[in-house]
C-alpha cells in the first residue's frame, strides 16, 4: 500500500475508533468474511465504497469485528480499481465517514459541538457581566457580547439537531430491524 494511502488509512480508523470507542485496525480493507446473521443485519446507504460504512455500521449495531491479519503483495505497476485520484478518495470516504457516525452517534455528533459552543458563549458572556459590573461601560465589548449571543444560538441550535437526530435514529432502527425480519423471511434457508 502506498504510504500515504496508509498513513491516511491509520489516522481515519484512530479519530473513527476513538468516536466510536472500538480500536479499528484497518479502515480501508477491502477483504472482508461476513456471516449470515450480520449481512443481514447491514444496511448500506452509500454507493462509493462499502469498506469504511461497513465497520462503523458493525461496530455502531454492536455487532463482533475482528481483524486478522492478511498479507498482500502489491505489484509495482498495480492500478487502483477504486482510486483514480487520492484527494478524490479522500473526500469521498471522509463524506461517507461523515454521514455514517453523524448517523451511529448523533448525540455526541451534535451534542459535543453545541456544549462547546455554549460554554464559550457563557465565558463571554460572564466576562462581559464582570466588565460592565465594574465599568458601567458596554462600547469596548459590544462586539463580545454579540458574538456570545452568536454563539449561544447556534449551540442551542446543534442541541436541538442533536435531540432530533436522535429520534431520528430510533426510527432509523425501528425501519432496520423490520428490514431485518423481511431479509430474514426472505432469504430463509
Amino acid at each position: 500500500m502506498p504510504w500515504i494511502k496508509s498513513f491516511l488509512n491509520r489516522v481515519a480508523a484512530n479519530i473513527i475508533g476513538r468516536f466510536l470507542r472500538y480500536k479499528i485496525d484497518d479502515l480501508t480493507c477491502g477483504f472482508r468474511a461476513l456471516s449470515r446473521e450480520t449481512m443481514l443485519r447491514l444496511n448500506l446507504a452509500y454507493r462509493f465504497t462499502y469498506t469504511q460504512e461497513t465497520i462503523i455500521d458493525a461496530i455502531s449495531k454492536n455487532l463482533v469485528v475482528k481483524w486478522i491479519p492478511v498479507e498482500v503483495v502489491y505489484f509495482d505497476d498495480r492500478e487502483s480499481k477504486v482510486v483514480k485520484s487520492i484527494g478524490k478518495f479522500v473526500f469521498q470516504s471522509f463524506m461517507i465517514i461523515l454521514r455514517t457516525v453523524r448517523d451511529a452517534r448523533p448525540l455526541v455528533f451534535f451534542g459535543i459541538p453545541g456544549a462547546i459552543l455554549t460554554t464559550i458563549a457563557f465565558a463571554i458572556g460572564i466576562a462581559f457581566i464582570e466588565y460592565y459590573l465594574v465599568h458601567f461601560k458596554v462600547s469596548p465589548f459590544r462586539t463580545w457580547l454579540m458574538l456570545g449571543g452568536v454563539l449561544l444560538l447556534v449551540g442551542i441550535q446543534l442541541f436541538v439537531f442533536a435531540l432530533i437526530a436522535d429520534m431520528i435514529k430510533t426510527n432509523r432502527k425501528l425501519t432496520e430491524d423490520q428490514m431485518y425480519f423481511i431479509k430474514k423471511e426472505k432469504y430463509k434457508k
